[in-house]
């Protein structure tokens, strides 16, 4: 998970054992101090067992079906 934009990566904790080839929930503890006020771009993405990483983007596919990239989570910190 990335906190800030990308430039540094912190790894989460998964919820369950990893079974292979699917989705696995995972949790990310993060405490905003007061001077993250703001808009901030949470990003995810995953790493296998090989090391190879989601990238950042991919190309666009009119299907919609094979989206591969990192997934960024727009929030807010009030």
């Amino acid at each position: 998970m990335s906190l800030d934009d990308g430039a540094t990566w912190r790894p989460a904790h998964l919820r369950r054992d990893d079974h292979g080839r699917t989705w696995t929930r995972w949790t990310l503890p993060w405490t905003p101090g007061s001077s993250d006020a703001g808009p901030h771009r949470l990003i995810a993405r995953a790493t296998d067992r090989t090391g190879a990483t989601q990238p950042a983007t991919v190309p666009f596919d009119d299907g919609g079906y094979q989206f591969w990239a990192a997934v960024r989570h727009p929030v807010t910190v009030a």
